[in-house]
């Protein structure tokens, strides 16, 4: 590995077990790093959306599941089984198809190989670190069993307070710069929120007791990003 790395460069891995190294020194592309000016803020939030990012395919997927997977705000007025189990399952499926879907080609079918990998070792076996001593099992188990059952009783609890008016319900109808603006806003929101909780969790008892669970993927896959003790879920 170079010290003078350039950006044009890509830093070289020293050991055969880790794959992947970015380039160096890191730079920060943090929204908050004022010192850049006004305009390479302005520049960040609208490469968050553009071109197509992760943050636009959350939307989209948002726009499809409200229109055509969840039921209708009257519908929501009233708790029943049957709106919420369909809720359930839909979230289920999502997650089992992107997850799921990404474990098979990634490491089932091994379709990349190892070549873009962060580390290159299996996935842990036999390691009493890992409920049902698998890495793996463990991963799709607080992924579904928290993660997708706490993920569906926000949204539930969402659908029947906007149903009922507990809630305001910000549409582009009623007020479209405020619908717009939320969208320069999300990206800022999203990186505050996001450091502030990660380092509230991060304090010892919390890290102890409730972050680690997620923390112990050290090598990880496409189950682990939701793998997460249930207090840290909510």
């Amino acid at each position: 590995m170079t010290t003078d790395t350039t950006k044009s460069e890509v830093t070289l891995p020293t050991k055969q077990t880790w794959n992947y190294m970015p380039n160096l020194p890191l730079e920060d592309r943090s929204i908050f790093n004022f010192r850049r000016g006004p305009f390479e803020g302005l520049k960040l939030i609208w490469n968050s959306w553009l071109p197509i990012s992760d943050r636009l395919i959350v939307v989209g997927v948002s726009f499809l599941t409200w229109y055509y997977l969840s039921p209708t705000l009257e519908t929501a007025r009233t708790l029943s089984l049957d709106w919420i189990a369909a809720i359930y399952l839909r979230n289920l499926a999502m997650i089992v198809l992107l997850a799921g879907g990404m474990h098979l080609y990634l490491y089932t079918f091994n379709m990349q190989g190892d070549r873009l990998r962060y580390d290159a070792r299996p996935f842990h076996k036999n390691n009493a670190l890992f409920t049902f001593n698998s890495q793996f099992l463990d991963n799709v188990f607080w992924s579904v069993a928290s993660g997708v059952t706490i993920w569906t009783a926000y949204e539930v609890i969402g659908l029947w307070c906007y149903a009922n008016g507990y809630l305001p319900m910000l549409t582009f109808a009623s007020h479209p710069v405020w619908f717009i603006l939320w969208f320069v806003f999300l990206p800022l929101y999203g990186v505050f929120h996001f450091y502030w909780i990660h380092r509230f969790l991060h304090w010892g008892p919390l890290y102890n007791h409730f972050h680690s669970v997620h923390h112990r993927n050290v090598n990880v896959g496409p189950w682990s990003g939701m793998s997460m003790h249930p207090i840290e879920h909510l």
